[in-house]
């Protein structure tokens, strides 16, 4: 096989694509996501899963926040002590 010289012309030519290339993926990493840990995981897992545990997150913090308006409700409204309840 010869050797391919490569002209002045050819050099620009493959160093503007290799800049190209090179911008185009440190845009990319800065728009995966905001910190490193959201990309890892979302690199990792299934989206569709991520989805799930942070709905179940948040119907789990709902339920805590209701269970206690409820014993507050039932302290200041009803005047039951915490053993009542």
């Amino acid at each position: 096989m010869e050797d391919e010289e490569f002209t002045d012309l050819d050099q620009i030519v493959i160093d503007k694509k290799y800049r190209e290339m090179k911008e185009r993926s440190e845009r990319e990493k800065s728009k995966c996501c905001s910190t490193w840990l959201l990309c890892r995981l979302f690199a990792t897992y299934d989206t569709h899963f991520l989805l799930s545990l942070g709905l179940q997150y948040f119907n789990n913090g709902m339920k805590v926040m209701l269970t206690l308006a409820f014993l507050d409700i039932f302290k200041n409204e009803f005047g039951l002590e915490p053993a009542n309840t």
